[in-house]
């Protein structure tokens, strides 16, 4: 049994919230926590009439005599408690938490490859911008931020020679923060398997199932290299890895042999959606039948659902618990929101304090907040636009492209089918 304090408390409704029905199913979505939760029309109706008639919890609970049913209302309240829609008594909403749970920091943009698909363009043509003393600023700066965990990624992090200064003054500044990598894995050697012992997760990107397919993307020789390393990290005992692969209409058909890729090589899968910007603007036709902004390839995995109602609202976390800091040093809400009018300050040059940051950070919040708004578009009065764009910035995109149609036509019918199964 559910232990809820405040059990004298009256039961209200706090505001905010979204709330759409169908038959008898309905789902609440909260704004400010960017979650959702799925509950009966019936269990919802008994909840607006207690707190319309100002019940406390223990008057409410009682009211129904069945003890499975005071045990199912128990559970009820208190998953709507978690959500932020019912307050009981002092309100349960957490406290503010500017703690950063995901910081990525781009320490370059060369990389020893030519990848077709490269968002940032990385190659090894490019050159550092960022020297060693402008990273040691970023990190002060983020240090004051108290991330949990922190992402080195490029380019190819490993290109840099002092990246284990990098490393050292990161620890010595965030002794308790978790570090990630992020890595082709192709310069992994006996000169560098040092490096590894600073890391708890290693990324790596392989785009491939075989020699053939990785060789379209990544270029001949990389995925015999990168299984050899693998095996090699493994060996040092570095195993919490994840393997990597975008996907695309024309490559979806290689999820399955990747994923058992990696349970033969004892990794994790992550599967990322291509979209055409950077010179995948030049190369979609290899991922893609058509030329648009979208991650069109997305819309497919909701067919593997089958009859689940586990699929994500919009829970984008941009400007609340992610940061991405580019081969720059400017500081941005996320990697897919890189335009300048999102940019919230240079954290290369000095040293600023918190204050001066979230002053900045939330300014730019407030443009952002603007962005996920359906006014003027098909999506406006559709009940299952909160899960159908899942990002924001996917949405800005097709929105300022012209592609919602592409989009609607592609997800509509497979997520009314999951988010309207009656109960």
């Amino acid at each position: 049994m559910y232990n809820l304090d405040n059990l004298m408390d009256e039961i209200s409704i706090n505001q905010g919230n979204i709330v759409r029905e169908r038959g008898n199913l309905c789902y609440i979505y909260n704004t400010s926590k960017k979650a959702h939760l799925f509950i009966s029309k019936e269990v919802l109706e008994y909840v607006k009439q207690a707190a319309h008639i100002k019940l406390s919890l223990k008057d409410f609970i009682n009211k129904f005599q069945c003890e499975d049913d005071k045990y199912y209302m128990i559970e009820a309240m208190h998953r709507l408690m978690q959500l932020g829609y019912l307050n009981i008594g002092k309100s349960k909403e957490e406290n503010q938490n500017k703690n950063f749970d995901c910081v990525y920091i781009t320490l370059t943009n060369r990389c020893n490859l030519n990848c077709i698909h490269c968002a940032l363009n990385s190659s090894p043509v490019e050159k550092d911008i960022l020297s060693t003393e402008d990273i040691f600023i970023i990190l002060k700066n983020i240090s004051k931020l108290n991330p949990k965990t922190i992402i080195f990624t490029g380019g190819e992090p490993l290109l840099r020679k002092d990246l284990e200064l990098i490393l050292r003054q990161a620890v010595k500044l965030m002794p308790n923060t978790i570090f990630s990598l992020s890595t082709n894995a192709t310069l992994i050697s006996e000169d560098n398997i040092h490096l590894f012992k600073y890391f708890n997760k290693v990324d790596i990107s392989i785009d491939g199932v075989n020699e053939e397919t990785c060789a379209k993307v990544r270029g001949k020789g990389v995925f015999s290299k990168v299984i050899n390393n693998i095996k090699y990290l493994q060996d040092n005992g570095i195993c919490n890895i994840s393997l990597s692969m975008v996907s695309g209409e024309k490559r979806n058909y290689l999820v399955n042999d990747f994923e058992k890729l990696n349970e033969s090589l004892k990794t994790s899968p992550i599967i990322r959606g291509f979209t055409a910007t950077g010179r995948g603007k030049e190369n979609y036709t290899y991922f893609n039948y058509d030329r648009h902004t979208l991650p069109i390839s997305m819309t497919d995995m909701l067919k593997k659902e089958g009859n689940s109602r586990k699929i994500s609202s919009c829970s984008c976390t941009a400007f609340v618990s992610t940061l991405y800091i580019d081969y720059k040093g400017i500081a941005y809400p996320c990697y897919e929101l890189l335009d300048d009018s999102y940019a919230i300050t240079d954290l290369s040059k000095n040293e600023i304090t918190c204050e001066e940051f979230y002053s900045r950070l939330e300014y730019k919040k407030s443009k952002f907040n603007r962005v996920l708004s359906f006014k003027d578009t098909k999506c406006e009065n559709c009940d299952i636009n909160i899960f159908c764009w899942f990002c924001p910035a996917v949405f800005e995109n097709a929105k300022n492209n012209n592609e919602i149609d592409i989009w609607c036509k592609r997800i509509k019918n497979n997520l009314e089918r999951i988010v309207w199964r009656q109960i």
